[in-house]
């Protein structure tokens, strides 16, 4: 078996497992992995991101489990990261090898899933499973409708391909269904909060986008990964589905 078969068994897509080889976060039997094509064989140690497995043994048969966590502002979702605080710092200690269903950066805020399962990572994750995500922006300037249309059809930044399924800016009336979301001070000072929805969550998605049509984020929350909501979940707390 390929170790790119291997791993992605485990829940990684083939860009994680890439990003991860160029971080040199990939160990086969101790050694740094520099290629995912090679084989593995029964037996083999593989490391990948600090979790570890050995080849041809039996399947954890425990359970799946998802988890609704509220990151606040100033955690990173990484395992280890020697400039920022990260969110196993603020979880208990039992759930500190779970996995997260996907990224929210340092300035970001709100609902990250978590899973005992690594295989329910790549369920969320992938955009053929057709699983949504939710998103309020708050930006610095009125959102011109033309750039609306623009994040539809997607744009090319970094020789990737964003793009969103719905964008379009709140009415002032609806804040109200929103308001425990948003940041007061923000939302009286800014000129427009939008709603954004993407399919494929890609490294500072909606942030790249907004750069590049000359707007400023000035708050992102997530309020939704597929069917499970934020809510009224308080930052830092979790929820437990099972």
């Amino acid at each position: 078996m390929k170790l790119r078969e291997f791993l992605q068994q485990q829940g990684f897509s083939r860009r994680k497992i890439i990003a991860a080889i160029d971080a040199g976060q990939i160990f086969l039997n101790e050694i740094k992995v520099e290629s995912y094509g090679i084989d593995i064989q029964e037996g083999d140690e593989v490391v990948c991101e600090e979790k570890s497995w050995r080849c041809g043994t039996t399947p954890d048969q425990t359970d799946s489990h998802l988890l609704a966590f509220h990151k606040p502002i100033g955690y990173v979702c990484s395992k280890a990261d020697p400039h920022n605080a990260i969110i196993y710092e603020l979880l208990p200690k039992e759930y500190h090898g779970w996995y997260y269903i996907g990224r929210l950066d340092r300035e970001s805020r709100g609902l990250v899933l978590m899973t005992n399962d690594p295989k329910m990572v790549d369920q969320y994750e992938h955009p053929r499973h057709g699983i949504t995500k939710e998103y309020l922006v708050t930006l610095n300037k009125s959102f011109r409708k033309q750039d609306a249309e623009t994040c539809l059809a997607g744009i090319h930044d970094q020789d990737e391909f964003l793009q969103c399924v719905e964008c379009h800016p709140l009415d002032p009336t609806s804040y109200q269904k929103y308001e425990h979301y948003l940041l007061p001070n923000l939302v009286k000072s800014a000129s427009c909060v939008m709603r954004i929805v993407l399919n494929e969550g890609k490294k500072r998605h909606i942030r790249r986008m907004m750069s590049t049509l000359r707007y400023h984020v000035e708050d992102l929350v997530r309020i939704r990964e597929g069917k499970v909501e934020l809510g009224d979940l308080k930052e830092g707390e979790i929820k437990i589905f099972s």
